[in-house]
């Protein structure tokens, strides 16, 4: 069920004299360490503030839209920005629900997506990835600040400091500066691209005309970390200067963001493993094994790493020696199982999930036991991973099996 994997003199030296000697966009590779960003990390390691929902909560309000297949969402200050597939980003009041407003620009999404909030109150931005580029959204108003077109699009943004992060289906993984959109560096990962494993043939798994599928990327401000699905590979690159630090190769395709805590980075894969990662180093600390892949980012507490697997079960594993300390069992939805596409999130002692068959369940952090579960929206799917802001759960719903609803819902204390 689980395996502890030592860390021998000898790898660490063999894991940095590969890590020296691979190429990155020019300048030879190394593993230096910029200024960190605690902020930006603790935005990574899927731990909130102010959510305490000891008691079974309710829906608050409910958002739809007629042009609405809502994919993402983000929320922050008072606002919550919902990703519309259809090509618009929606941004709600997070106390009532109601439209401030919806982009007038129709964007493309069918292979890059993805919403982060910058943060800061000089530059207050959405930033919004998409099949032609990167943009920026001033979060009041929706007004368009910048427009930078990569080849190909780019996934999921992530924001540190004054500098965006996200990966290009081009085949390079991008900086771009924060209040201009100027791109900073760009580090190419297509050429080193690792022998696909038995089974996961990356051709297979890329998109049509596109060299490469990175998905959503991730920052402590001194790396920045993303995975890429095709290549069944998470990519370690220095934030200041775009030099690759680190490559750790698993043996399926990798779809969620990595999680990043103090030491270690928290990979999932479709070889059903999740991987514990040497955040200096790149080498394996641990993996745990379990029953089906793996698609989503994990939380990271002071103790424990807590993710959820597509046999439908919650695991949560001891930092330091990669044990398992507690399961917990969602609902299965028939042959279908119950696949958990969705990050967790933990907020004091409480552990807060949404699972893909529509419940939203919470769970005690040191013992998995079951506090409450919800099931918001009748026959829908949740499929997004869920944000908090003001005491509140945001998250996103679509149809399933033709039935349901996609909305934009709040959860919070009755």
């Amino acid at each position: 069920m689980r395996t502890r994997e030592s860390l021998t003199l000898v790898v660490l030296c063999l894991a940095l004299l590969a890590a020296r000697g691979a190429k990155a966009d020019g300048p030879a590779e190394t593993s230096a360490k910029p200024t960190g960003d605690a902020e930006a990390m603790r935005r990574n390691t899927g731990v909130v503030e102010g959510l305490n929902l000891q008691s079974r909560p309710r829906v608050l309000w409910k958002y739809t839209s007629a042009s609405g297949d809502f994919a993402d969402v983000a929320a922050f200050d008072g606002a919550v920005m919902a990703l519309d597939r259809s090509g618009a980003v929606h941004a709600l009041d997070s106390t009532t629900g109601r439209l401030l407003w919806k982009s007038e620009e129709g964007y493309k999404f069918s292979f890059g997506y993805g919403l982060a909030l910058t943060r800061n109150p000089e530059f207050d931005a959405v930033l919004v990835g998409g099949d032609v580029g990167l943009f920026a959204l001033e979060r009041k108003t929706g007004r368009k600040l910048w427009r930078t077109e990569t080849p190909q699009g780019v996934a999921g943004p992530v924001c540190a400091e004054e500098t965006v992060f996200a990966g290009g289906a081009d085949g390079n993984v991008y900086a771009f500066e924060l209040r201009t959109g100027r791109v900073k560096w760009k580090h190419e990962y297509v050429a080193d691209r690792p022998p696909d494993p038995k089974g996961f043939d990356g051709e297979r798994a890329r998109f049509p005309g596109r060299p490469a599928r990175p998905m959503n990327a991730a920052t402590d401000g001194r790396a920045v970390f993303l995975s890429v699905f095709d290549q069944c590979r998470t990519l370690a690159l220095d934030a200041e200067t775009g030099e690759r630090v680190w490559s750790f190769a698993t043996n399926g395709w990798m779809h969620g963001r990595p999680s990043v805590g103090k030491q270690q980075v928290y990979v999932g894969s479709q070889d059903d493993c999740f991987y514990a990662i040497d955040k200096d180093m790149g080498v394996q600390s641990w993996k745990v094994k379990t029953k089906s892949r793996i698609e989503a980012a994990a939380a990271v507490a002071d103790k424990l790493v807590v993710f959820g697997s597509c046999d439908g079960n919650i695991y949560a594993v001891d930092k330091d020696m990669g044990n398992v300390v507690w399961e917990f069992e969602t609902e299965k939805g028939g042959r279908a199982g119950a696949p958990i596409y969705s990050q967790p999130l933990i907020s004091h002692d409480t552990v807060y999930l949404a699972a893909m068959r529509g419940k939203v369940y919470a769970l005690e952090l040191s013992s998995g036991k079951r506090k409450w579960d919800l099931r918001p929206l009748a026959e829908s799917e949740i499929n997004c991973d869920p944000q908090v802001d003001a005491g509140r759960l945001f998250l996103t719903t679509r149809l399933r099996d033709g039935k349901g609803e996609s909305a934009v819902l709040a959860i919070g204390a009755p």
